[in-house]
């Protein structure tokens, strides 16, 4: 509440005889008074980085001077917690869980609970602004498991399972055109790979990881593509293991296909596995993504800048269980109206606190 008090002179009111209430100078004048009363409010908005975990610090940043997310709102589902040099990197804001702290994330507000997850059932999937994209993953192929002799990367770690693919293996990706295509097993490019102008592809790696091969999966301008990492026994991720690779790809934005907004998206059906967890290094693989990149029970490492794709939107939204930025990460700026653009409704709610005037 404010309260202003001002002393006004009087000048006509005299001839009816009013003399005012308090002295004024060599003459009277009277006291105006005005009262206002505020309260705090809770300020709605889209986060470009959720984190579901619940306990210890599900987002951490450890701070150094290129750590970045200006524009962006950070949310935990526990805590926040930020130390080192520019630790906050500028994000707008940091919003913590009921039961967490702000852990020296500033600026910071307190949500009343937990967000959930709104592409999931759980989370009330089903409307255009959050499609319950997981029922669009196709089955896996017949005898598509663990013993698949591609398999190598997910299951045992070997980084040089390209090399061991036989000319004409389905696991060679040389193009993808329009509609969708399921790989069983790792995969890995030989050969830059542009999906055409005009066109919208899915590409299901099914038990397996996606290896770039030292090569570009790129985008052409008005195209789009969602990568899905699916399985019965672990989901992968982009990886490089000939340095140079670049994953340069935008969402697909008609709000009318099945997998608008979404760049990429690890299975939820797998809660733990050998392929869960992922690093957004950034440079091995260089990453310029728009649109969503859903990892909800992964534990996401960002040690290096993403950019958004050449021929996309400027928008990027990670949904992870838990995110660290180890102090050289950066995202770009994250306006609303670029995700609006790129066909995605990103994870919203509180973004910030703010007052309103009562009377």
């Amino acid at each position: 509440m404010v309260t202003v008090t001002h002393n006004t002179p009087l000048l006509l009111s005299s001839l009816v005889g009013y003399r005012g209430d308090v002295a004024l100078g060599a003459g009277r004048g009277t006291q105006i008074q005005a009262v206002a009363v505020a309260r705090s409010v809770s300020i709605p908005g889209y986060y470009c980085i959720t984190s579901l975990g619940t306990t210890g610090n599900p987002i951490r940043i450890n701070g150094g001077p290129d750590v970045n997310f200006t524009g962006c709102v950070l949310r935990s589902n526990g805590n926040t917690d930020c130390n080192g040099n520019n630790a906050d990197g500028n994000a707008k804001e940091f919003v913590y869980g009921p039961g967490g702290g702000a852990g020296g994330c500033e600026p910071s507000a307190q949500a009343n609970s937990n967000v959930v997850d709104p592409y999931s059932t759980a989370g009330g999937c089903g409307s255009v602004q959050y499609p319950c994209y997981g029922s669009n993953i196709p089955a896996a192929p017949a005898g598509c498991g663990g013993a698949n002799p591609y398999h190598y990367e997910a299951t045992t770690g070997n980084p040089k399972f390209a090399a061991s693919l036989p000319a004409g293996s389905t696991n060679r990706i040389t193009s993808l055109s329009s509609g969708t295509t399921v790989i069983c097993g790792d995969a890995a490019l030989f050969g830059n790979v542009t999906v055409p102008s005009g066109t919208n592809a899915v590409l299901v790696v099914e038990n397996g990881v996606l290896d770039l091969n030292g090569h570009t999966l790129q985008t052409a301008s008005t195209a789009g593509l969602t990568v899905v990492f699916s399985g019965s026994t672990t989901v992968g991720a982009p990886v490089d293991n000939s340095n140079g690779g670049v994953l340069d790809i935008a969402a697909p934005t008609d709000t009318t296909l099945p997998w608008h907004g979404v760049a990429l998206w690890q299975d939820a059906s797998l809660t733990s596995g050998p392929g869960i967890n992922f690093t957004l290094s950034g440079s091995t693989p260089t990453m310029r993504i728009t649109g969503l990149v859903y990892m909800p029970n992964a534990n996401v490492t960002i040690s290096g800048a993403i950019d958004h794709a050449t021929n996309g939107s400027p928008c990027f939204a990670l949904l992870d269980k838990t995110v660290l930025d180890n102090g050289t990460g950066s995202i770009f700026a994250f306006p609303a109206s670029g995700c609006s653009s790129a066909g995605l409704t990103p994870p919203q709610g509180v973004a910030g606190n703010g007052a309103e005037l009562v009377f």
